[in-house]
């Protein structure tokens, strides 16, 4: 029996492949937990932790839907950061948003402002709705995820899901309308 035989084994690494397959679904998450938390760092934290569990996932555990899966847990872990902080101090004011650019921005300096001051509006109004209702519309538009996916996530039913949805989308409707 050699020195080696008698160690115990060591947990092997994830495999290269896994973190390729997690890849599509960073820039979707850190734009969620980038309006939920209101800080870029704090945001790519929680888009580890939930890459991290989801490493640890056995083939038996693994979920019906992987992307409202992934939601969830980075969902939960956001809100378990806020509960963290809001026993500690404030919330510190989102840069996140002012670092990404658009598609404007090839357009010319005024196009890209004007999309700047749309969008700026926008996240303004959408800070107005309910909290599920802000949620329903991050999930559908940043995450990129269906209705089904969107319930699963937040718990609500499919249904319910499209009018919070129809209900958020009208009322920024309205809103953008009157400014």
């Amino acid at each position: 029996m050699t020195p080696t035989d008698s160690a115990p084994p060591e947990s092997p690494a994830p495999p290269a492949a896994a973190d390729t397959e997690l890849e599509p679904f960073r820039g979707p998450l850190l734009r969620y937990a980038g309006h939920l938390l209101r800080d870029p760092g704090r945001a790519q934290d929680a888009v580890q932790d939930t890459f991290a569990r989801a490493l640890r996932l056995g083939e038996d555990e693994a979920p019906r839907d992987f992307r409202a899966w992934l939601f969830t847990v980075c969902r939960h872990r956001c809100f378990d950061v806020l509960r963290k902080e809001r026993r500690m101090t404030s919330l510190a004011p989102s840069t996140l948003e002012r670092a990404g650019g658009s598609d404007a921005d090839t357009a010319g300096p005024c196009a890209a402002a004007e999309a700047n001051d749309t969008f700026a509006a926008i996240r303004r109004r959408l800070a107005t709705l309910p909290a599920n209702q802000q949620d329903v519309v991050r999930l559908r538009f940043q995450g990129e995820m269906t209705y089904r996916q969107i319930a699963d996530a937040t718990g609500h039913s499919v249904s319910h899901v499209g009018v919070l949805l129809h209900t958020a989308i009208k009322t920024l409707r309205k809103q953008l309308q009157e400014k």
